[in-house]
């Protein structure tokens, strides 16, 4: 385990704020909330339609009724609530690149987490293995980025196993409905009988799964090279040849990872797999971009 987690935090939020900046006029969870199900939004009546406004806005059986274009306006019911729970067990400490999949993960959270505040709205996180390592309920203020990147970089907060069972119970008590709830995880031994939960949940929250994988959570090495794996939780070591079983084990990983998706797809849920040798920016901003449309 390294002693120390490092996080580009400024270079991250000036990146996103610049990227979304000409589409998004109050940061990218401002646009991704305005268009989550109506949730949040109250129907506050018609008006009629101006060239400046969003043709898709138009509802054109209410236009037909008056023979005129009509939109729909909405008031905002309160500010969003949002709750992000990230993975803090062993697993999340492993790594075939320049950053450690908590690292990575830190750098997604916090800049989505400012942004949200940034927007008004409330935040509350937790570090979770097999029970809260670090948390804070949800709140307004930026004071809460400070408490985050205490707890996300203190390498004592991470270690264990990752039991989704008891997360998704920890969530269901904890948390008031249609809050918007955000799990970053690599679902690597995660333990069983937990579907009864996250059915629950995925009812009760409007609920976002992030996957965030290593390369080598994926695929082995090309070539016959001979790799070192150990077992996160008992640190047992094996020497595997990586001709040998690679393909089946892209196979199994991919299988893995499709389950994960049709499983958040069918509770009507969304999902999105990060790959800490790729950039998560623009990966982030258009699946934003694309739930936005979907809600529409």
């Amino acid at each position: 385990m390294k002693n120390k987690l490092k996080i580009d935090l400024p270079v991250a939020i000036k990146e996103l704020e610049i990227a979304t900046k000409k589409s998004v006029t109050t940061g990218l969870i401002g646009k991704y909330k305005s268009t989550f199900k109506g949730k949040g939004l109250e129907f506050d009546g018609y008006r009629a339609y101006t060239q400046d406004d969003d043709a898709s806005m138009i509802d054109f059986k209410a236009s037909a009724r008056s023979e005129n274009l009509l939109v729909k306006e909405f008031v905002e019911e309160r500010n969003m609530d949002l709750f992000i729970l990230v993975d803090a067990s062993a697993s999340m400490l492993s790594t075939s690149t320049k950053k450690i999949k908590s690292e990575y993960v830190a750098e997604v959270v916090a800049a989505i987490a400012y942004t949200a505040l940034a927007s008004g709205d409330n935040v509350g996180y937790a570090l979770f293995n097999e029970e809260p390592k670090a948390e804070v309920n949800i709140r307004t203020g930026m004071d809460t980025m400070n408490f985050f990147l205490k707890d996300v970089l203190n390498p004592h907060n991470y270690g264990g196993a990752f039991s989704f069972k008891k997360a998704l119970q920890y969530l269901n008590e904890k948390l008031r409905e249609r809050t918007l709830v955000m799990i970053f995880s690599d679902f690597i031994f995660i333990g069983n009988e937990w579907e009864d939960e996250f059915s629950i949940v995925a009812e009760k929250f409007d609920l976002i799964g992030f996957m965030v994988r290593d390369p080598l959570d994926i695929s082995l090495p090309k070539g016959n090279a001979q790799v070192l794996v150990s077992d996160p939780l008992s640190g047992q070591k094996m020497l595997i040849q990586t001709k040998k079983i690679r393909d089946q084990y892209e196979i199994e990983t991919r299988k893995e990872i499709n389950t994960f998706t049709d499983i958040f797809a069918r509770s009507g849920s969304d999902f999105l797999l990060l790959r800490t040798d790729q950039p998560y920016l623009n990966k982030v901003i258009n699946f934003f971009n694309e739930r936005s449309l979907k809600w529409k």
